[in-house]
């Protein structure tokens, strides 16, 4: 049995050499009044080959990694990450077995899904913008120069790649105009083609009841044209804010004003009065040697009009149907008249015979 005197240098002994093996390992750790640091090699949290200052593995399933909380209110924040000034390195990067899902590069873009973003924000995919719930989602676009104390809009590009390389499909200007197929929209929306046998715009609506196709407006008092179709800058169709529709004239003086000749299976007019009153008993007719007097002295029956008053005010087609059939019914009770002539001198020259 080991004496007293003997246990004592052994337990000096055994305290000796932990405490040297401790100070070994701990040579890195070092204190700033209430900070403690490690300044010397890596660190690894979960891997005994860390390749970074600070390595964290895990293995663990349905469970974080690693988590950065704040609970506290005023001025709370979370992770703060910083690189140096000349730094050409990577401030950010998040991947999945290697492949890149988020990076930070050190001109501060933003790539998703890609390494080597272009623009502030580059995605490599596709892009949502998701309104879930009772709070709408709303997607701004601010682009703004500022020189000195002027600030001036800039407009908005939306680029596609193709295999002619980059094209702008739709482009906002600052003052709001956009522009389809144009990067210099003079309305609202100023929509421009100029690809062959392929319509322009299409609006379709293929519901049933209820069912509508393009609806145009303007406001009550404005002085503008509610719809216009040209050709190369010729009027094709234009109606004005009193409602009138000019086919191949800007200036329809009527409901329907057409410059032009009108095909047309059937035609239907409605007019209030017609030509009947000519049968009436006590309608007189003209005598046919007054009718020759007037007819030699205007050129043209009576009640109709001559040929300068058309070719300057144009003809009713209503009205001229109604005055063309007056004559004809004229001309009927002429002949009436006429053939009853005809039957008495038959008459008297039979008699006369006798």
């Amino acid at each position: 049995m080991f004496n007293a005197s003997v246990l004592k240098r052994v337990s000096a002994l055994f305290v000796i050499s932990f405490l040297a093996a401790a100070s070994a390992h701990a040579t890195g750790w070092q204190q700033n009044g209430n900070n403690t640091y490690y300044s010397d090699g890596n660190v690894g949290i979960g891997t005994t080959n860390p390749t970074a200052t600070l390595d964290l593995q895990s293995s663990t399933n349905s469970s974080w990694a690693a988590q950065i909380q704040n609970m506290g209110t005023t001025g709370a924040h979370g992770l703060y990450v910083n690189i140096g000034a000349s730094s050409t390195g990577i401030p950010f990067r998040v991947d999945k077995n290697g492949s890149p899902l988020l990076q930070v590069i050190n001109n501060g873009n933003v790539g998703i899904g890609t390494t080597n973003p272009g623009a502030t924000l580059t995605t490599f995919g596709d892009t949502w913008l998701d309104s879930v719930g009772s709070t709408d989602r709303t997607l701004y676009f601010r682009n703004q120069a500022t020189v000195g104390t002027i600030q001036s809009d800039k407009d908005l590009r939306f680029k596609t790649y193709g295999s002619g390389g980059w094209f702008i499909p739709m482009y906002i200007q600052a003052s709001g105009n956009v522009g389809i197929g144009t990067t210099n929209p003079t309305a609202t929306l100023d929509l421009q083609s100029s690809t062959n046998s392929s319509w322009a715009a299409q609006i379709q609506n293929m519901g049933t009841t209820g069912a509508h196709g393009l609806y145009v407006n303007i406001g009550a008092s404005s002085t503008g044209i509610p719809f216009r179709v040209d050709k190369n800058g010729s009027p094709l169709l234009q109606v004005i804010n009193n409602g009138n529709v000019g086919i191949g004239t800007t200036n329809p003086t009527q409901a329907l004003c057409v410059n032009g000749k009108i095909v047309a299976k059937d035609v239907q007019v409605t007019q209030a009065g017609w030509s009947d009153f000519v049968f009436a008993p006590n309608y007189r007719l003209m005598p046919l040697n007054v009718l020759e007097k007037k007819i030699e002295q205007s050129g043209h029956l009576p009640g109709i009009p001559n040929s300068k008053q058309v070719q300057k005010d144009g003809v009713s087609v209503g009205e001229m149907q109604g005055k063309l059939l007056q004559k004809v019914e004229e001309l009927t009770l002429y002949v009436i008249q006429q053939q009853k002539e005809i039957d008495t001198l038959k008459k008297e020259i039979k008699n006369n015979k006798k």
